[in-house]
């Protein structure tokens, strides 16, 4: 599968590894982006959601769906920290990464994010160049 890094991404990053002990922690968007290069986006240990799926109780639900769906972002548990749960491919964190789900064979990575509360990203995040 294709994976590509946003440019805003890669900035967040190396900003990320100015800090005392993130190595490990950024580690994880790369072993995320090797895995889904090499194997796709089954078998993955976090949660993988469609951002388009939006609680009842959200005020501005249908604007997020819209966008969701416009940019075609998911969102991925990235075990930054570290993971909670214990089933494989359910499991949750603190942390997510926001991508862009182009095709089944294409996605583009945009913005690690804290989570909640769960924040569709600007469009800005998905700029590659």
């Amino acid at each position: 599968m294709r994976v590509e890094f946003g440019k805003n991404l890669l900035k967040q990053l190396q900003e990320l590894m100015k800090e005392e002990d993130m190595e490990d922690q950024v580690d994880k968007v790369y072993h995320f982006a090797t895995h889904v290069k090499l194997h796709g986006l089954s078998n993955l240990e976090g949660r993988n959601k469609n951002s388009d799926e939006v609680p009842l109780h959200y005020p501005d639900r249908e604007e997020r769906i819209a966008k969701a769906r416009e940019k075609k972002w998911w969102h991925y548990h990235i075990g930054i920290e570290c993971y909670d749960g214990f089933t494989h491919g359910d499991k949750t964190s603190k942390y997510i990464i926001h991508y862009a789900n182009h095709s089944p064979n294409y996605i583009r990575l945009g913005k690690l994010d804290y989570h909640p509360p769960f924040l569709i990203p600007f469009d800005n995040w998905l700029v590659y160049r």
